[in-house]
């Protein structure tokens, strides 16, 4: 073999080195904008901030295209949570969520109204709303409100109601996480403006009646294996963008 050949042999091994080097770097870069856009969908739990996802259309939005359906396993029993809709619709959508949570506060003006009208409006689904608190503590007092409006019958009413509130700081350019808004009297006058008993109200509020229930739906959340809000589920399956109609459309025949 001459000395030229042996040349080129190392100059190919080289050059071959190199480029699985590079493919190693562009597929690892590939996977890390995935795990971006993936988790710039919602609120990550545990996390103090809120990860914002690029721009502001729902359509926009990405998801990993690896992403499959995931069928929980526990904790999307409804027991004691508020329900909208038929009790016996044939299809339930449990959605986990948190008042203080910006992109739940989206989810409301963005996909509440598709789904009330798509699904629950024609009875072919029934909504419940587990409320999680894990923002600061005007989100504890906003789900101990909204379960002493459970116990009158009130639940939805107050939970838009908290959510027009939200959104209202947010297009006014403020911070709306314990932004001071979601206070005991906001709660007795949304109350008052929804025909409710305010002492009954008061009381209950007053008492944290609520809160044996917020616990159970901490619970429900580490069973069902929820890690970001707003996280919606249908019939056990996981939707994995909760902002993408066709998903549950895909369930919901």
């Amino acid at each position: 073999m001459r000395m030229s050949d042996n040349n080129e042999m190392r100059a190919e091994s080289r050059l071959e080195k190199a480029m699985k080097s590079d493919a190693v770097v562009i597929g690892g870069s590939i996977l890390l904008a995935g795990l971006i856009i993936a988790g710039s969908i919602f609120y990550v739990l545990g996390r103090g901030t809120t990860a914002v996802a690029p721009g502001t259309d729902s359509s926009t939005q990405q998801q990993p295209s690896a992403a499959q359906p995931t069928k929980a396993t526990g904790g999307l029993e409804i027991g004691q949570a508020p329900v909208l809709g038929d009790a016996n619709a044939p299809h339930t959508i449990v959605e986990f969520g948190d008042f203080q949570c910006v992109y739940c506060t989206k989810f409301h003006t963005d996909m509440d109204p598709l789904i009330r009208t798509d699904f629950i409006q024609t009875g072919k689904a029934k909504m419940v709303f587990k409320t999680l608190a894990f923002i600061g503590p005007e989100s504890t007092a906003a789900g101990l409100a909204a379960e002493c409006a459970k116990d009158q019958g009130k639940f939805w009413d107050f939970h838009d109601a908290i959510y027009k509130a939200e959104q209202a700081e947010e297009n006014a350019g403020k911070q709306s996480e314990n932004s001071g808004n979601l206070t005991k009297a906001f709660f007795v006058q949304t109350a008052q403006s929804l025909g409710m008993d305010v002492n009954k109200f008061t009381t209950c509020y007053d008492n944290k009646d609520g809160q044996a229930q917020m616990t159970q739906y901490s619970q429900d959340m580490q069973a069902a294996g929820v890690q970001g809000t707003p996280t919606v589920f249908v019939d056990g399956t996981q939707i994995q963008n909760p902002f993408d109609i066709t998903q549950y459309q895909a369930i919901i025949k």
